[in-house]
């Protein structure tokens, strides 16, 4: 599996950006290790044949991939992977206005859902919370800092190192507990630094 790698056509983004095939992403994720269309689609409470489907046509795209398969009780099983940790989207800068438009459209697309998802994930925690009359642990912080061009690439390295030492469980650790993390940092371009923030 890669690090990073980028998706640079329509059909690549519009796979991550449709909600059915981003949560299958996400699963085999969560999942962390290569798995079958099977132990995906139990996961998902779905039927395996509809996410058999939609593996095979991100597998064509260079989304996901075969890592190996193994006989068990006769039968073939298939264990995918995502080919990368992280995927980034990047137009090449020699396209028509037209198709740059369309990747922008889609990119919107699955950022929403990216937000969305993970907006999801904080609202379920406090509604469960709540009806367990448990304090919610759930923390939600929105801030505009001011920092030099050198302070960003440090944050922004200190937060990626940081996630790369604690985004896997510890088989060994019973006191490890699961968080959900979900981020988004920008430099605020002059337009919008003058801008009210609510």
């Amino acid at each position: 599996m890669e690090e990073s790698k980028v998706l640079s056509t329509i059909e690549q983004v519009k796979a991550i950006s449709d909600p059915y095939k981003f949560r299958i992403l996400k699963t085999f994720q969560t999942i962390n290790e290569p798995a079958t269309v099977k132990q995906v689609s139990d996961y998902l409470n779905e039927v395996p044949a509809k996410v058999y489907y939609h593996v095979k046509k991100m597998e064509k795209l260079g989304i996901l991939q075969l890592i190996y398969t193994k006989e068990i009780n006769g039968i073939i099983a298939k264990y995918y992977e995502p080919t990368a940790s992280h995927f980034e989207v990047k137009c090449d800068d020699n396209i028509d206005d037209a198709y740059k438009a369309v990747m922008l459209g889609e990119t919107q697309i699955m950022i929403a859902e990216i937000y969305n998802s993970s907006k999801n994930v904080f609202l379920e925690d406090i509604s469960l919370n709540e009806k367990n009359d448990k304090k919610p642990e759930s923390k939600l912080t929105m801030a505009d800092l001011y920092l030099t061009e050198q302070q960003s690439k440090e944050f922004s390295k200190y937060i990626e190192d940081f996630i790369l030492e604690h985004g896997l469980k510890d088989k060994n650790d019973t006191d490890e507990n699961k968080y959900h993390f979900f981020m988004s940092f920008i430099k605020l371009s002059d337009d919008n630094k003058t801008k009210p923030k609510f």
